[in-house]
């Protein structure tokens, strides 16, 4: 495994190299996993380069640093980024090895295992440019310079303007800009920040009964942050007048109260989704590169069992809401520990409760699913991309970014170096999608850049301050068995205190998350690299993965 905070880092991936930046300070991780390799390290900021300790076996024949096992506070989240899934799944490229980078900043230090495909470090700064086939940044800045300073050949893992056309508001203009009804598509009502709750609350309910159920999005918000299920009018308008100071803007959904259910429990789908980069000619249409979609996904649950939504039960979050990061708090939440299954599990792989449906017909074929979502997908992605190309061409999109990226002047030539250089982009989206009762799919919303954490992190009970204090005094003492079954840093299964919940917690390996996400990023990787070799043959780009072409 490999770890990866502030900084940057060099991924080779046979043949394939990813260039993964983090911003300095961040909490967020990288976690790399090789094939019979596994290598740990932390990229903090440090003055100079440090003396690199030798390697050490740790449990299962996997090699790693002592000295990068150690805990190290806000290790953050961990991310999948890399080849092979650490359990099931298929084995990675032979002689996949990971490899650390000092950036311009120096802020990284690495540990270098020893054996067969034993990591290389290169130390100082790049004069000829950033290495790597992909360079993978998360803020907006980094993108953004990674574009600006990419050389031929070199792949950013995010499309500019995407992001911005995939939020709440912005979908549902793209999806009904031209007045034709999508039967995917649930009906929405847009509240900006200059609506009134009153005013709008009469536009929505001019052609609905008083006592219709809807869903309260923020426009920006993410992990079901703000989210509330509203049943009439009255309820609407007092959520408006509530969190229209701490939101703004929001889109107002009709709620789908007859859910497709499973076991008596609500679920929606995550399915990920890879753009990649546009061709000249697509550029000049305004429309995004060829798009495949992965066979694997999230089945995300409820922690209570379904019941219609009422005056009394439409604020249990635990009976509308399928968020993780909502089901988490219930006692109810259940840690799936067979991946295959789909029978148990608030998450569970998409596949296996697919084909669990189809087993007790409540859907008709895996085939009828697919096809489907492939039409949803292709759709949405049609309306997103002129949507995302008049985001990018704007000079507005980049009035926050300073300073401006090297050797840039304005933000009008930013965007336009940006619209020129869109075909060297490409993105992961996650799709959020949910059936109802009749096996029809609906769209939820688009997330542009969803999450490859492969852990839970979960509440600890209640606790007085000095419960809690005790309690972390103790936790400094335990230090959890490194092995591959129970993770590596020393934090996983300690009670921690970091940014990542508000209230002490675990950390754990999730295997659904690694199971899915890992086959994710490992088809991303190897389309991408035969799109080099093969570029104007798509549907071959996915051959050996867990992806297909949509037309």
């Amino acid at each position: 495994f490999v770890f990866f905070r502030a900084g940057r880092s060099l991924l080779e991936m046979a043949p394939l190299t990813v260039n993964i930046r983090k911003s300095r300070g961040a909490t967020d991780c990288i976690l790399f996993v090789a094939s019979g390799t596994a290598v740990v390290a932390a990229a903090q900021p440090a003055p100079a380069p440090a003396k690199e300790p030798t390697a050490a076996p740790v449990g299962g024949g996997v090699r790693a640093s002592k000295a990068a096992l150690r805990g190290r506070p806000n290790l953050g989240a961990l991310c999948c980024i890399g080849a092979a899934p650490p359990v099931g799944g298929r084995p990675a490229p032979r002689g996949a090895v990971a490899r650390a980078e000092d950036s311009t900043t120096d802020e990284s230090s690495t540990d270098e295992p020893t054996g067969t495909h034993a990591a290389k470090t290169t130390r100082g700064v790049i004069r000829a440019g950033v290495r790597g086939d992909i360079l993978w940044s998360v803020l907006k800045a980094d993108i953004l310079e990674d574009l600006v300073t990419c050389q031929p050949g070199q792949l950013v893992a995010r499309i500019p303007g995407l992001g911005p056309a995939c939020t709440k508001n912005a979908t549902h203009q793209a999806l009904t800009s031209d007045g034709l009804h999508l039967p995917f598509w649930p009906k929405c009502w847009s509240f900006t920040a200059d609506s009134t709750p009153d005013a709008f609350c009469d536009q929505v309910f001019s052609n609905l009964p008083k006592k219709s159920v809807l869903i309260f999005k923020p426009d920006k918000s993410a992990q079901g942050n703000g989210v509330a299920v509203v049943h009439g009018e009255a309820a609407l308008r007092r959520c408006l007048k509530d969190r229209q100071a701490l939101f703004g803007s929001a889109l107002v959904q009709q709620y789908i109260d007859r859910p497709m259910l499973l076991d008596g429990l609500k679920f929606d789908f995550r399915v990920y989704v890879l753009v990649t980069p546009a061709t000249s000619d697509q550029t000049t249409l305004s429309q995004l590169g060829p798009a495949f979609v992965c066979r694997e996904g999230l089945a995300r649950f409820c922690t209570e069992p379904y019941e219609p939504p009422t005056l009394a039960n439409a604020h249990r979050s635990a009976v509308h809401l399928t968020n993780t990061s909502v089901g988490r708090y219930s006692e109810n939440f259940v840690v799936t520990q067979d991946v295959g299954a789909g029978l148990v599990g608030t998450k569970r792989a998409l596949s296996a409760v697919v084909r669990l449906l189809v087993e007790r017909r409540q859907l008709a074929s895996p085939e009828a699913f697919w096809s489907q979502l492939e039409f949803l997908v292709s759709t949405t992605l049609a309306r997103l991309g002129p949507a995302a190309y008049q985001e990018m061409r704007s000079p507005f999109m980049y009035e926050d970014i300073s300073p401006l990226p090297t050797g840039v002047k304005t933000t009008a030539a930013l965007a336009d170096t940006v619209t020129r250089r869109v075909g060297s982009c490409f993105s992961v989206l996650g799709f959020d999608v949910l059936l109802d009762e009749t096996g029809q799919l609906f769209l939820l919303e688009v997330n542009s850049g969803p999450s490859l954490k492969i852990e839970d992190v979960l509440p600890l009970p209640s606790r007085s301050a000095a419960e809690t204090n005790l309690l972390m005094m103790e936790a400094k003492k335990f230090r959890a068995p490194q092995t591959p079954a129970v993770g590596y840093g020393g934090r996983w299964h300690r009670p921690c205190r970091c940014a990542e919940l508000h209230r002490p917690h675990i950390h754990q390996m999730s295997l659904v998350d690694a199971h899915v996400k890992c086959q994710v990023v490992q088809g991303v990787c190897a389309i991408l690299d035969a799109r080099k070799e093969m570029p104007d043959d798509p549907p071959a780009w996915a051959t050996g993965t867990s992806f297909f072409l949509i037309d």
